[in-house]
């Protein structure tokens, strides 16, 4: 963004703006430069929020740009001036950027003196208006004056004084009132003068809202008896129709003064203190509260802006300046929070006493609704207006009116902990009732239910639903539900975005609660002046449980905390590095004045940016309500246990319960984490830490929940668990019940879900284990080397888990457990996961080839960014798969090498095969592989062969493991001895080729090595992979000489042309090898040959390998 002066002349395209021609001058506070074709450094680096002055002296020719009210300097000096010349204010902007310009239509807020704002003020209806509201103050003075007669004639009250003169004075007053200008020069400082009249000030918000509700906080007493009275002549004698104009533009010109604090470092929040004050003057007046509530205050995101709590940016504290005394610093960060948290919850009780004022219930006749009727119409039609706007992607960014809901949500919640005990007259509920999902009580327009749609749900649940509420009542609600799934959001999404003209104007109509559907208009209002206490505040809360959804997912204050934590840990190591740097300097005998001045002027920046980051962090730590938050979590999780409970009426429950539940446990998990500041924790911390986890894990394959997005979450939630250590620790604490619904989930085949969640949660589980190839260090730092010893900073594994290992020994065993005592769950998974492996790493060479393709071309040829994305993502994969076979063949080797099992030969078959293919492609010199890696190709940076052939090893020494051990090196092991089942299978493999193996430890500078990698793999690993090559360079040179005779061609295997056939199938009498035959039963019945279907099959031993009917007599069993 570029603000400035441009002439007539000036001339603008695409890539040049204010500032980018002769004739234009700029300013551009994010690069902090001035502008006129070359850039210089000027001025200060502004922030959301900030006020920018521009100002002309067309006398002396000179530019000068302020900073809130602050000069930064004259910018330009001896501009073009002249006949002809004339001056413009102009900006420039890019995407997702906004100002507001104010030419002089409403009064500067930070005026230069000597500079006159473009737009001349009405300076005759300014004249006008101060003559009108001086006589209308002397008119309310009467009030305190008794009436007296007149010489001639009857006594006359005050009151008939007061009327006929406000009958002629009220109309020529608020016809000026729709001009804003007036309205902030002389309406708003007239209304605070009758707020502060008779001790109506601001220093009333020393009482709390929790004392104050004991009494009745809408009543016009609390008014004074000047301001009832000016607004009582505004309501008489002022058109309902013109009342709304210049209503809405004096809350406009309060929501505008309200979102600026012109004293930031003070935290006094005066000018929004006046706002509130005055907002809340009117709106004790209960006609006009009625007229504000329906006509002006919702409208857009008005309400909103008045619950933010905008905190200064930088400037309210400072508190490390890399003493080592971080206790000192501790305790100035922490006296520097609870002064921000003091100056928040000033500004925050008389919000909150506003709110009460919205929700009196008092105010209701036969023909009005009460004010907390009003309210929550518009409440249910905020919430819907917000969930528009977070659906659609545009607005989530910065400035997004999404953006209003945290502090909205905060205010709302602090009201329902007063409201709920004075009205109800019982602690405050930890639960909403889960028949509210499905009664029809709570709209939820076309939010998904864990079930999948609302109509497809009736139709599925009509019966049960019944039961519950009778045929005639559950007429009604189906009819309801119905209508609102009509006017669903997502219908109006386009037309309603396509008309904003600005962040205030949603156009989304409201929409008819069911108390107007259920009966006549006349019936409706007689009844409806006042509300059930408890059915209205269970509708808030479940409101206020979707707000804090979606704040978190746009704005979570966790996230931010994290961030600027991390931010201020890096600052003071780079403060504390570079003040040894001085410090050294000072104490060489080399002296460096220019060194010196850099070192000591970044030593200086450093200090700034420190300063910056902790206010910014502390003020983060005073927007924290630790037990406003405990009570909600305890609210949402109550809610989803006792729905889960509530048979198949839990598809009912909203998606964004769940979604809510993850991002709670987000939060708690945050706070278990080590920090340099101590927060104030949750209440229970830990007790709703340990319930969240449990159930997730118990419902993470709960078959009521059908939708995508929700078993996505769980996954999501799942993976979050085993990647943050007290998670992991929780996790071990809960019944093991839980722990193995979640381990038989992740265990289960990988055909038709997303598997790939599921796998990184169990590589999670096992990476880091003793027991694992070369993964005991910190995964993200390594020395990587390629056709020479060089380092450089890859991953060795995934990006998605760049963390330290932390292995759970605990789920391994239940791991373990399962997969050795449940041998079909164990095949068919292993089956699947090999399946996924072909195809993962097929896919990668596949593009590789591509790749190296198109490198050997002459011309010029480009690769996209997204196939390179593509291709990293499935070396991945395969990585990620490698591991996981790592675990199972090392926990339950047996799924492999049990005689008793006839498929487990041909898993281990499988197996065998895969690996020698991976080998064989990572170690060909020749091959797409090693060229690839040689390119350096931006974005390929992880496919490299360290990652992928420690992986392959550790599988290859889990499979190998008991032949390794029985194998004695010393002794010259005779070729009558056989060779053991595993290393056979592998060595008799076709693809095996003893050279891609010896290719492991090979010492040549040009060529991998893992004895390059002596930091990360230990003397021991490399023991082992020594013993290992010797063992299958012995044994293959035994079977090459017992295997010298060749097979004939017409014996061997029709299907894959590598084994002689060793099986028939019956009845069709067919023949193949027995790994072709045992792969292909595995996912089909049917005869390779002729498609009948395969009742038996025996080997050419008389074995029966397959019999259709001894399985189903274990089926059956």
């Amino acid at each position: 963004m570029q603000i400035g002066w441009v002439t007539s002349n000036s001339k603008f395209g695409p890539g040049q703006g204010v500032g980018d021609t002769f004739d234009s001058y700029a300013f551009d506070g994010s690069r902090v430069r001035k502008w006129n074709i070359s850039a210089e450094d000027y001025g200060e680096k502004w922030e959301e929020g900030d006020i920018i002055g521009c100002c002309i002296d067309l006398d002396e020719g000179c530019l000068e740009f302020f900073r809130n009210g602050r000069s930064m300097g004259v910018a330009y000096r001896k501009i073009q001036i002249g006949p002809g010349i004339v001056y413009f204010p102009a900006i420039s902007l890019q995407q997702k950027e906004g100002v507001i310009a104010i030419y002089g239509s409403t009064p500067l807020i930070y005026p230069v003196e000597g500079f006159n704002p473009i737009q001349e003020p009405p300076h005759k209806a300014l004249a006008s208006v101060t003559y009108l509201l001086d006589s209308t103050s002397k008119l309310l003075s009467l009030m305190d004056s008794r009436a007296v007669a007149p010489d001639n004639g009857p006594e006359i009250s005050h009151e008939a004084v007061l009327m006929e003169a406000g009958k002629i004075l009220i109309p020529c007053l608020t016809s000026f009132f729709t001009n804003s200008y007036v309205v902030d020069a002389k309406l708003i400082p007239f209304l605070k003068a009758l707020c502060e009249a008779e001790n109506m000030n601001v220093n009333r918000s020393h009482l709390r809202p929790s004392a104050r509700v004991t009494k009745n906080s809408t009543s016009c007493s609390n008014n004074t008896q000047k301001m009832n009275t000016f607004l009582d002549l505004i309501w008489s004698f002022t058109e309902r129709s013109y009342l709304k104009d210049w209503t809405n533009t004096l809350v406009t010109r309060l929501a505008s003064k309200f979102q600026h604090n012109l004293r930031p470092l003070l935290l006094e929040f005066s000018q929004q203190k006046d706002a509130i004050l005055i907002l809340h003057s009117l709106l004790n007046h209960t006609k006009l509260r009625h007229f504000l509530m329906t006509h002006v205050l919702f409208e857009g995101i008005k309400f909103p802006l008045f619950m933010n709590i905008k905190l200064p940016s930088n400037g309210s504290t400072s508190f490390w300046e890399t003493d080592p005394s971080i206790k000192l610093n501790t305790r100035a960060y922490t006296a520097a929070v609870n002064r921000i948290s003091n100056g928040i919850n000033s500004l925050e009780e008389m919000q909150v006493d506003m709110l009460l004022t919205l929700l009196d219930d008092s105010d209701g006749s036969s023909t009005q609704h009460s004010s907390r009727r009003i309210f929550l119409d518009k409440f249910r039609l905020l919430r819907r207006q917000f969930y528009a706007l977070y659906r659609v992607e545009s607005f989530k960014s910065p400035g997004s009116p999404v953006f209003l809901l945290w502090p909205f949500f905060l205010r709302l919640l602090r009201v329902l902990e007063l409201l709920w005990p004075r009205e109800i007259g019982s602690p405050i509920p930890d639960v909403v009732p889960s028949a509210k999902f499905y009664d029809g009580s709570i709209s939820y327009y076309d939010i998904d239910r864990l079930g999948g749609v609302l109509l497809y749900l009736f139709k599925t649940f009509l019966n049960e639903l019944e039961r519950r509420f009778g045929v005639s009542q559950l007429a009604m609600l189906t009819q309801i539900d119905t209508r609102q799934d009509a006017h669903s959001v997502v219908d109006s999404t386009t037309s309603t975005f396509r008309n904003l003209t600005g962040p205030m104007d949603l156009n989304i109509e409201p929409y008819s609660d069911q108390l107007e559907t259920t009966g006549t208009t006349q019936n409706t209002r007689q009844i409806e002046h006042s509300m059930d206490a408890q059915s209205f505040l269970s509708d808030i809360l479940d409101g206020l449980i979707l707000f804090y959804h979606i704040a978190n997912r746009t704005d979570s204050l966790t996230d931010c905390i994290n961030l600027s934590q991390n931010r201020v840990k890096d600052i003071v190591q780079c403060l504390t590095e570079t003040k040894d740097t001085i410090k050294c300097f000072h104490s060489s005998s080399k002296h460096e004045p220019d060194v010196l001045k850099a070192l000591e002027s970044s030593y200086n920046v450093l200090l700034e940016h420190l300063h910056h980051a902790t206010s910014h962090l502390a003020a983060l730590h005073a927007m924290r309500y630790p037990c406003r938050h405990s009570w909600l979590f305890k609210v949402v999780l109550n809610t989803m246990v006792t729905s889960a409970e509530d048979e198949n009426l839990f598809n009912f429950v909203p998606e964004f319960y769940l979604d809510c539940l993850l991002d709670m446990l987000k939060t708690l998990s945050f706070e278990a984490k080590p920090t340099f500041v101590s927060l104030e924790e949750t209440p229970d911390r830990n007790q709703l830490t340990q319930r969240a986890v449990q159930f997730i894990c118990e419902h993470v394959d709960d078959q009521r929940i059908r939708i995508a997005k929700a078993k996505d979450t769980l996954l999501i939630a799942l993976l979050d668990i085993v990647t943050t250590p007290n998670l992991v620790e929780v996790l071990h604490a809960i019944p093991k019940a839980s722990q193995m619904n979640m381990i038989k989930f992740l265990l289960q085949p990988y055909e038709n879900r997303a598997w790939a969640s599921s796998n990184w949660i169990l590589v999670r589980i096992w990476h880091g284990s003793q027991a694992s190839f070369a993964s005991s260090g910190h995964w993200s730092q390594y020395h990587k080397y390629k056709l020479k010893p060089r380092p450089l900073s890859y991953p060795i594994n995934p990006p998605g888990l760049e963390c330290d290992p932390y292995p759970s020994y605990p789920l391994q065993e239940l791991i373990q457990s399962i997969l050795t005592s449940e041998s079909e769950l164990a095949i068919s998974f292993l089956n699947s996961v090999l399946n996924q492996l072909n195809w993962a790493f097929s896919e990668f060479i596949g593009m590789l080839q591509e790749l190296q393709n198109a490198s050997n071309r002459q011309e010029r040829v480009l690769v996209e960014s997204r196939q390179l994305k593509i291709c990293a993502t499935c070396f991945d994969l395969t990585l990620a798969l490698l591991r996981v076979l790592e675990m199972v063949s090392t926990l339950a080797l047996p799924v492999f090498v049990s005689p008793d099992e006839p498929k487990s030969y041909f898993l281990l078959a499988r197996l065998c095969q895969l690996l020698c293919q991976v080998l064989n492609r990572a170690s060909s010199q020749d091959g797409c592989f090693h060229h690839i890696t040689t390119l350096e190709i931006p974005g390929l940076e992880n496919v490299e062969h360290l990652p992928i052939l420690t992986a392959t090893c550790g599988i290859i020494l889990a499979i190998l493991k008991e032949d390794i051990e029985n194998f004695k090196e010393e002794i010259t092991v005779p070729l009558s001895v056989s060779v053991p089942k595993v290393s056979k299978t592998l060595l008799v493999e076709p693809s095996f080729q003893l050279s891609s193996f010896t290719f492991l430890t090979e010492e040549n500078p040009h060529l991998f090595s893992l004895k390059y990698y002596k930091e990360h793999i230990k003397p021991e690993e490399m023991a082992k992979v020594s013993k290992m090559l010797t063992m299958l360079t012995h044994y293959h040179h035994i079977l090459s000489q017992t295997n010298a005779v060749p097979v004939d061609e017409d014996e061997m295997c029709t299907i894959c042309f590598a084994f002689p056939i060793s099986t028939v199938f019956e009845p069709c009498k067919h023949h193949s090898c027995r790994a072709c035959i045992t792969h292909h039963l595995m996912n089909c019945k049917d005869c390779f040959f002729c498609k009948s279907l395969i009742t038996k099959v025996v080997d050419d031993e008389g074995n029966v390998i397959f019999d259709t009917d001894q399985m189903q007599q274990l089926h059956d069993v």
